[in-house]
């Protein structure tokens, strides 16, 4: 702050989710505002309603007014754009018109890049939550729709500790060819694609994986070896190459004339939010090394037939790329 002019940072969170900026930087998961000044001075304005759950972080707590806060002689705020209403800012700009508005976000954004330890033990146990979950289903598959389906992993994440990431997709058929696809259709014969992910202490963990029901034909498992190939070798160039950006490399050697059916990026990075710097495209300029947690997820994706999407959460090591989520990636037979 002080390198960039601003003399306070506003961090609100102002909804039932919490803002994980305003999490990460104090643990705090209810309704208020931090204030950061670039003295190091902060405090935190909440509600009556939210003043003792508050009270149980170590910042200096204040019972906010109807003002949005009480401090006229800043000259430049920071804020983050990202997080914000348009209504918010306006108010804002009313209360303040002398008032420089600078958005922090990337400084937010970049601080989370890098988890320390105990953020690290929270995502692999999010990673463990799925992998037990998927291993029930395919032990004991029994699920006539997809909703059926998904409503019980997200029924066992909670039974196990932990909490959704995001709502379970479960596609069947041609279904899987839509990347977000949300529907209640009868699970029929084909592939049949899941992608979950459970959060322990906050922390994100994400997985997809392929199940099918049936037998495949020959143009189904090629299209499967070729995502689990470049998932391979995505996991090679995130060893040996300098940036996230060149992961992206692996789907173009691999899917070749089909690359035009990969239509995302091929990971993101995670933690308290299920998507968080790094993100995994060509304009990345994060190096790759140890404590930056990432998935890696190709996929191709053929209109009105189906789609296949493999997906690990990973983590850079000394002596490689490790998958956090350990659930097996061969195409899963019921």
């Amino acid at each position: 702050m002080r390198e960039r002019n601003i003399d306070s940072s506003l961090i609100f969170s102002l909804d039932t989710i919490p803002n994980t900026s305003l999490v990460y930087l104090t643990g705090y998961t209810g309704i208020g505002t931090l204030l950061v000044e670039s003295s190091g001075k902060s405090e935190l304005i909440v509600p009556l309603m939210e003043y003792e759950k508050a009270c149980k972080t170590n910042l200096n707590v204040k019972i906010s007014s109807k003002k949005l806060t009480p401090f006229k002689h800043k000259k430049v705020f920071g804020i983050e754009e990202k997080k914000i209403t348009l209504n918010l800012f306006k108010k804002l700009q009313k209360e303040y018109k002398e008032t420089k508005f600078v958005d922090i976000s990337s400084i937010l954004e970049n601080m989370r890049i890098t988890k320390k330890t105990e953020e690290i033990k929270n995502i692999k146990k999010a990673c463990r939550i799925n992998d037990k979950i998927l291993n029930e289903i395919k032990k004991n598959f029994k699920f006539n729709k997809e909703k059926e389906l998904a409503h019980f992993i997200e029924r066992r994440i909670k039974e196990n500790n932990g909490n959704l990431a995001f709502e379970p997709i479960v596609a069947s058929g041609i279904s899987s060819s839509m990347p977000h696809y949300s529907g209640n259709k009868k699970i029929g014969k084909g592939f049949l694609l899941i992608d979950m992910g459970a959060k322990y202490n906050g922390y994100c963990s994400d997985i997809t994986r392929m199940f099918y029901m049936g037998k495949p034909n020959e143009e189904e498992k090629e299209n499967f070896e070729l995502v689990l190939k470049a998932v391979n070798l995505a996991k090679k160039y995130a060893q040996s190459k300098s940036h996230f950006k060149d992961i992206n490399d692996a789907c173009a050697i691999i899917f070749k004339e089909k690359l035009q059916f990969f239509v995302h990026s091929i990971g993101h990075g995670i933690g308290l939010d299920i998507h968080e710097k790094p993100f995994l495209n060509k304009q990345s300029q994060v190096k790759i090394k140890e404590m930056i947690p990432f998935t890696i997820e190709p996929g191709l994706y053929f209109p009105r037939k189906y789609g296949i999407r493999l997906e690990d959460t990973c983590l850079k090591t000394k002596t490689g790329i490790e998958a956090l989520t350990k659930f097996p990636k061969t195409l899963h037979f019921i």
